[in-house]
């Protein structure tokens, strides 16, 4: 704690992927890559400005199409799907 009631926190560990990459002081570049227009930009901060005072943050959040959000939801859906069936087809094999 500082004097005038701030903090100030010191981290030092170094971050990993689940492939121990060390992306510390690094970060990640994404591999999948969803361009966004820029009138879809200007709508999706829109959003995210009205969900934040709306009492209907869900239907405020419905009504703008995300598409960076969506391709991410493909690729997690075809990632599980893909897992579930090598997990099937390895418990088939002795």
């Amino acid at each position: 704690s500082l004097p005038d009631g701030s903090a100030i926190r010191l981290t030092t560990a170094r971050y990993f992927t689940p492939a121990r990459q060390l992306i510390h002081e690094h970060g990640v570049s994404p591999n999948i890559r969803v361009p966004m227009t820029y009138q879809q930009g200007i709508e999706l901060q829109d959003a995210w400005r009205k969900e934040a005072t709306s009492p209907h943050k869900e239907q405020v959040m419905n009504s703008v199409n995300d598409v960076q959000l969506d391709r991410a939801v493909d690729a997690l859906t075809g990632s599980l799907i893909y897992a579930e069936r090598f997990s099937k087809e390895r418990a088939k094999k002795p």
